[in-house]
């Protein structure tokens, strides 16, 4: 009788694409002018950009999903730690984990630890954003959205948590959520255990908003 089959089933939790970076100063990933895409079950960790979007930069793009993705300890000295979105249309973030992702730079401005979204429309839905942070390496100034920077456009935050995130610097404000223009829908959300800690002044622990609708 024939040998009985062996299967092998991988799964990603168990064995995950991973794009890393030992020590260059990089970004992980571009995404520039893709029409109806998708990324699932990837790892970017270990992105260190001189430029918007630590590990996942996403401009110019229309019906792009990145679905059960972690986005965990990348950094950029612009904007965005973790995700940065710009001039793109239908975006969904959906079963992300953005953890401990790091905007830091010596004086300025920077914007969102874990996502930074510049004129854009998209939904973000039972994510994670967990302990990220903007930070002024040398007295910066205007540093907002440890967890999350909205500019323009509309998204939307569903069933998704925002915990434990920071704004660390002179003058600082919304350590979860800072929105300063467009229209941002929170639904079912838990935003707690943020801080917003200006050396002077620190506005909005979970949520600030200079301009918009929320």
């Amino acid at each position: 009788r024939p040998p009985a089959a062996l299967v092998f089933v991988v799964t990603p939790a168990a064995w995950p694409t991973v794009i890393s970076n030992a020590a260059s100063i990089i970004r992980l990933l571009a995404v520039t002018g893709v029409n109806d895409g998708r990324m699932e079950d990837i790892v970017l960790t270990g992105g260190n950009a001189g430029m918007d979007g630590g590990a996942l930069a996403i401009g110019d793009s229309t019906n792009f999903v990145v679905a059960d993705c972690d986005v965990r300890d990348n950094r950029t000295s612009g904007n965005g730690g973790g995700v940065a979105v710009w001039g793109s249309t239908n975006v969904t973030l959906r079963g992300c984990r953005l953890l401990r992702n790091l905007v830091v730079n010596d004086g300025g401005a920077a914007y969102g630890g874990g996502l930074y979204l510049l004129n854009s429309y998209g939904s973000v839905s039972n994510c994670l954003v967990e302990r990220s942070e903007v930070r002024s390496a040398n007295g910066g100034v205007w540093y907002y959205g440890g967890g999350l920077y909205m500019s323009g456009g509309e998204w939307e935050l569903r069933d998704s948590r925002v915990l434990y995130n920071k704004v660390q610097t002179y003058y600082g404000a919304g350590g979860a959520v800072y929105l300063n223009s467009g229209v941002l829908r929170i639904r079912n959300g838990l935003l707690a255990q943020n801080d917003c800690a200006g050396w002077t002044s620190g506005q909005g622990d979970w949520i600030y908003v200079n301009g918009g609708t929320l």
